[in-house]
Protein backbone atom coordinates (compact mmCIF):
# COMPACT_ATOMS: atom_id res chain seq x y z
CA UNK A 1 0.00 0.00 0.00
CA UNK A 2 2.79 2.38 1.00
CA UNK A 3 3.96 1.86 -2.43
CA UNK A 4 1.12 2.40 -4.22
CA UNK A 5 0.90 5.81 -2.58
CA UNK A 6 4.74 6.40 -3.00
CA UNK A 7 4.56 5.61 -6.97
CA UNK A 8 1.07 7.73 -7.30
CA UNK A 9 2.62 10.88 -5.27
CA UNK A 10 5.95 10.57 -7.90
CA UNK A 11 3.80 10.85 -10.62
CA UNK A 12 1.62 13.35 -9.64
CA UNK A 13 4.75 15.49 -8.80
CA UNK A 14 6.46 14.31 -12.00
CA UNK A 15 3.75 15.35 -14.69
CA UNK A 16 1.91 19.01 -13.01
CA UNK A 17 3.66 22.25 -12.19
CA UNK A 18 1.45 22.88 -9.45
CA UNK A 19 3.31 21.71 -6.58
CA UNK A 20 6.55 23.87 -7.58
CA UNK A 21 7.01 25.88 -4.34
CA UNK A 22 10.66 26.65 -5.29
CA UNK A 23 13.01 27.85 -7.58
CA UNK A 24 14.94 24.49 -7.25
CA UNK A 25 11.72 22.76 -8.09
CA UNK A 26 11.41 24.77 -10.68
CA UNK A 27 14.59 23.79 -12.44
CA UNK A 28 14.04 20.40 -12.06
CA UNK A 29 10.61 20.39 -13.82
CA UNK A 30 11.93 23.01 -16.77
CA UNK A 31 14.71 20.14 -17.12
CA UNK A 32 12.55 17.28 -17.34
CA UNK A 33 9.88 18.60 -19.57
CA UNK A 34 13.18 20.11 -21.75
CA UNK A 35 14.49 16.68 -22.23
CA UNK A 36 10.99 14.76 -23.00
CA UNK A 37 9.41 17.88 -25.22
CA UNK A 38 12.46 18.60 -26.88
CA UNK A 39 15.40 16.16 -26.19
CA UNK A 40 17.63 18.74 -25.01
CA UNK A 41 19.38 20.07 -21.95
CA UNK A 42 18.24 23.78 -22.91
CA UNK A 43 15.56 24.83 -20.64
CA UNK A 44 15.48 28.63 -22.47
CA UNK A 45 11.55 27.85 -22.87
CA UNK A 46 10.81 26.55 -19.69
CA UNK A 47 12.79 28.82 -17.60
CA UNK A 48 10.28 30.85 -15.97
CA UNK A 49 9.54 27.65 -13.92
CA UNK A 50 12.66 28.33 -12.28
CA UNK A 51 11.90 32.36 -11.16
CA UNK A 52 14.92 33.44 -12.74
CA UNK A 53 17.02 31.69 -10.19
CA UNK A 54 18.34 28.22 -10.12
CA UNK A 55 19.21 28.13 -13.61
CA UNK A 56 22.94 28.89 -15.99
CA UNK A 57 22.77 31.45 -18.96
CA UNK A 58 25.11 31.30 -21.69
CA UNK A 59 25.31 32.31 -25.28
CA UNK A 60 22.08 33.18 -25.12
CA UNK A 61 20.99 29.99 -23.94
CA UNK A 62 19.12 29.06 -20.22
CA UNK A 63 20.26 25.76 -18.23
CA UNK A 64 20.05 24.18 -15.43
CA UNK A 65 22.81 25.30 -12.56
CA UNK A 66 23.52 21.55 -12.11
CA UNK A 67 22.81 18.46 -13.57
CA UNK A 68 19.85 17.16 -11.51
CA UNK A 69 19.46 12.98 -10.81
CA UNK A 70 15.68 13.20 -10.08
CA UNK A 71 15.03 14.96 -12.94
CA UNK A 72 16.67 11.83 -15.17
CA UNK A 73 14.24 9.75 -13.27
CA UNK A 74 11.59 11.74 -13.33
CA UNK A 75 11.95 11.95 -17.08
CA UNK A 76 10.90 8.67 -17.57
CA UNK A 77 7.75 8.85 -15.68
CA UNK A 78 6.82 12.67 -17.61
CA UNK A 79 7.37 10.94 -20.92
CA UNK A 80 4.56 8.36 -20.35
CA UNK A 81 2.83 10.85 -19.33
CA UNK A 82 3.36 13.18 -22.23
CA UNK A 83 3.04 10.24 -24.68
CA UNK A 84 -0.53 9.25 -24.15
CA UNK A 85 -1.69 12.66 -23.19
Amino acid sequence: MLLVFLFTTDFICSISSVFIVCSNDGSHFALVRASVEQGSVKISDFVNYTMMRDCAYKNGEYYMHAMGKLSIKDSHIYECYYTTS
